[in-house]
């Protein structure tokens, strides 16, 4: 039952953040750091494909080699 809950949490912060990124907002979180280090890392996949495919964190994109930075 746990597990459920993790997987409907995560999911739904990856929805959310992800609307975000491409959504103009004055939404509080904008503002903070974590929120700007993951929109620049999803800016990176729309422009050096096949990478940095995560959303809500960059944890699988450093695990599985995917992780791009900005040039």
């Amino acid at each position: 039952m746990l597990f459920l809950v993790i997987c409907y949490l995560y999911n739904f912060w990856e929805e959310f953040i992800h609307l975000y990124f491409h959504k103009k907002s004055n939404l509080f979180i904008i503002k903070l750091n974590l929120f700007k280090h993951l929109k620049e890392h999803h800016r990176v996949h729309h422009y050096i494909y096949n990478s940095n495919y995560g959303i809500g964190t960059t944890l699988w994109d450093y695990v599985l080699g995917t992780k791009k930075h900005a040039e």
